[in-house]
């Protein structure tokens, strides 16, 4: 592919040190980044034209390249070309609004029978870009985005969950709203700068409603069948005690459910795989819980009249509840205690009581 002209200041440069008494070419191409061959075409055709230095420096790219070769015509385009400087206006849309970068812009179009390589595309681009005054790409950090108050929250709520996913999303989203830079952002997540510029953009248009919070990669089925066959394992095992297993424990917990399961099937599996596979089955670990039963048969009728009771007093009245506790022993009982650090703490099995006393209390009852 042809080169593209040299830029309007490197063509100034170069014609101004042209005429200086210790010029040097090489040296002065080396100087510019051009090739040796650039130089001398420019600097003969300076010297065949009528132009002077001061008439260079107040002229625009285009007018000086016609002047300085008059003659030469630009190349007819190929057919392949004109395909793709038709496509160019929608691809530059996308690259600006969709926020694509330049090489997921030519994977696209190269999805879509583009023959160009990348360094060709991106070059095609760059004029295109130049033709219309658009300038370069800008390379400069993104600008902090803004998140709405009640997002916000959502947010803060994803940073306190489990899920990493959610977690990376709202630290991109909270991080860059509060200016930090993006660079700072995909070391803290570990995440590329293309992902989290989707993540923005999808924010920006979508909404938080659009973010992907959920992991859409799907296992193969080797790996699936071996979830099911384990979460079984698993079951079978915590249908039976932990003495069956060797395991000095009355109850289950998450590091004897693993400990089990290394022990009887030679595979080992972690805690948190433990605790993901009996989640999803629908286990919990509860607590049972004490309450005070009363097998007074008239319970119900003594609670309504107590309540019927309460909701009638006056102002001048008061409903009091007296319970008592007792009577019981004094004695030494187990519990922490402050002891030298060479001394065993014993209580003896049989003691003689100290005293049996009656604790009497009373409770004012509001309705």
């Amino acid at each position: 592919m042809p080169q593209p002209p040299l830029s309007t200041p490197t063509i100034r440069k170069l014609l101004h040190r042209s005429v200086a008494d210790n010029f040097n070419k090489a040296q002065t191409a080396r100087a510019l980044r051009i090739s040796r061959s650039s130089a001398r075409k420019y600097i003969d055709a300076f010297k065949q034209s009528s132009l002077t230095l001061s008439e260079i420096n107040s002229m625009r790219r285009a007018k000086l390249i016609d002047l300085l070769f008059p003659k030469s015509r630009p190349p007819t385009p190929s057919r392949r070309k004109l395909q793709l400087l038709a496509c160019l206006p929608s691809i530059h849309s996308r690259i600006e609004i969709d926020r694509l970068s330049v090489l997921d812009a030519w994977r696209e179009e190269a999805a879509n029978q583009c023959t160009y390589k990348y360094s060709q595309f991106a070059a095609l681009y760059a004029i295109w870009r130049l033709d219309r005054g658009l300038g370069r790409i800008s390379r400069a950090k993104r600008q902090p985005i803004t998140v709405l108050p009640a997002d916000c929250a959502v947010l803060k709520s994803w940073q306190r969950s489990h899920d990493r996913r959610k977690w990376e999303v709202s630290a991109a989203l909270l991080g860059l709203s509060s200016c930090q830079t993006l660079s700072e952002i995909c070391h803290k997540i570990g995440r590329a700068r293309r992902t989290v510029e989707k993540w923005c953009v999808t924010y920006e248009h979508v909404g938080i409603d659009g973010l992907p919070v959920r992991r859409s990669r799907k296992l193969c089925e080797k790996s699936e069948m071996a979830i099911k066959e384990k979460k079984e394992r698993l079951i079978k095992i915590i249908h039976e005690t932990p003495r069956a297993y060797d395991i000095n424990r009355a109850s289950w917990s998450l590091e004897t459910l693993s400990e089990a399961y290394e022990k009887t099937y030679g595979e080992r599996t972690s805690r948190s795989s433990v605790s993901e596979y009996f989640t999803a089955a629908g286990y919990k670990f509860k607590k049972a819980k004490k309450s005070l039963m009363s097998c007074d048969p008239t319970y119900r009728d003594k609670l309504n009249k107590i309540t019927n009771t309460l909701s009638h007093l006056s102002s001048d009245e008061k409903f009091f509840s007296i319970d008592e506790f007792g009577p019981f022993s004094v004695r030494i009982r187990g519990g922490k205690a402050l002891v030298p650090g060479d001394q065993i703490r014993t209580i003896p099995q049989r003691q003689r009581s100290r005293g049996s006393p009656i604790c009497t209390a009373t409770l004012g009852i509001v309705i």
